[in-house]
């Protein structure tokens, strides 16, 4: 194994693991937790999520400073809800209402969120700092708190990035390009954070692969309920209160 290679967890077992039994491989379950793993049935199992760590979500947001250093950004706006979940740990369903991740050149993380999200914002998101917009529409655009975000921190408009030109225009928003507030077109800086995305860490790999125990699961109970002349219904009701 080279240095560099992502070490599992002790007691893990890897994915593509195959038992003597015959059985499907399972992912990563860990030996304590895996049990009855046979051809036949669904395995019992009750498997433990590793949580990203907060440390894990500082060290990727100071991969991404490194970055924008080398690029010679001041600061960095990131509108894709994926991105800002990566790199904060705040996960929300996309709407209308923008919400924007904003990263300074020193450290400085700030989320610009609606008044319906601070609560979530303020009890899960790693940032320095929740700048909260009471809605939108509202008397104020969202995007100028961003601009005023952009103009604390002292972001230079030719030295700031972005991985997107604005709040991407979807379920019914409308408003002003980031070009359009800062007078120039913002540093395409996906891929900042993109390249650090395509390396999983142990947790991540330990997330999906619980992902992965759980949809063989389910697909090994619709398996053992599928029979001639039986419903989807009928299934799922056996499966659902088995």
């Amino acid at each position: 194994m080279s240095s560099g290679a992502t070490r599992l967890p002790s007691g893990v077992l890897p994915y593509g693991q195959v038992f003597a039994s015959g059985s499907v491989p399972l992912g990563m379950l860990t030996r304590d937790n895996f049990a009855g793993a046979h051809g036949e049935g669904t395995p019992n199992f009750a498997p433990t999520l590793v949580p990203i760590s907060q440390q894990e979500f500082a060290d990727r947001r100071e991969a991404v400073g490194a970055g924008m250093e080398a690029a010679g950004l001041d600061a960095l706006c990131v509108f894709y809800p994926a991105r800002i979940a990566y790199l904060t740990g705040f996960h929300h369903i996309p709407t209308e209402r923008p919400i924007v991740l904003i990263l300074g050149s020193k450290g400085d993380a700030r989320l610009v969120v609606p008044a319906v999200e601070k609560e979530h914002a303020e009890s899960t998101a790693t940032t320095s700092k929740v700048d909260v917009y009471f809605e939108y529409p509202g008397a104020e655009h969202p995007m100028e708190r961003v601009a005023s975000e952009l103009v604390e921190l002292g972001a230079k408009p030719k030295r700031t990035g972005a991985d997107h030109d604005g709040f991407v225009p979807y379920w019914g928003y409308r408003g002003p390009r980031l070009s359009d507030l800062i007078g120039e077109r913002p540093v395409d800086a996906e891929m900042l954070i993109e390249s650090l995305r395509r390396v999983k860490s142990a947790a991540e790999i330990s997330c999906i692969q619980l992902s992965s125990d759980w949809a063989v699961r389910a697909h090994r109970r619709m398996q053992a309920e599928i029979q001639v002349g039986k419903t989807e219904r009928e299934g799922y009701w056996a499966t659902a209160s088995g």
